[in-house]
């Protein structure tokens, strides 16, 4: 009398080689005299195409010194250097700066011409020339 592992053996490769053969049977792989043609086939997925997004180091560049200027101002005024006109005046020049650049870089896919970074650059440097000069001719 044969042992239990044998018949346990003997039934899984009886079982599996009909599993096989009704998976073979059931349409999915193309009957085809080619060797290669025996895999699935598979149906194209739709894709889409993605901008990945860029790295614009001028629009970047503005708005953090736009960033440190308002902590600077923020900074003076609570410390009392800057009063609220003075203050007022200064952050209504920095918004403008920002929209400006974020208008530009709107119209440019993103980016900051040369001519118009200059320019930018050269906004900034006025406000922090300014709140310089506002923060310390307090008497």
């Amino acid at each position: 009398m044969r042992s239990f592992a044998v018949k346990a053996a003997m039934a899984a490769v009886f079982v599996s080689t009909a599993l096989t053969g009704a998976f073979a049977a059931s349409g999915q792989y193309p009957a085809s005299p080619m060797p290669q043609a025996t895999h699935a086939q598979i149906k194209p997925v739709a894709t889409s195409t993605v901008a990945a997004p860029t790295y614009r180091p001028r629009l970047t560049h503005i708005m953090n010194e736009v960033h440190a200027a308002n902590q600077r101002m923020a900074i003076d005024h609570r410390r009392g250097y800057l009063n609220a006109a003075e203050y007022r005046k200064l952050e209504n020049r920095s918004n403008a700066i920002r929209n400006s650049a974020l208008h530009v870089a709107r119209l440019h896919d993103g980016a900051l011409p040369a001519a118009n970074y200059k320019d930018l650059q050269r906004r900034v440097a006025m406000l922090n020339r300014s709140i310089h000069i506002d923060a310390t001719n307090r008497v």
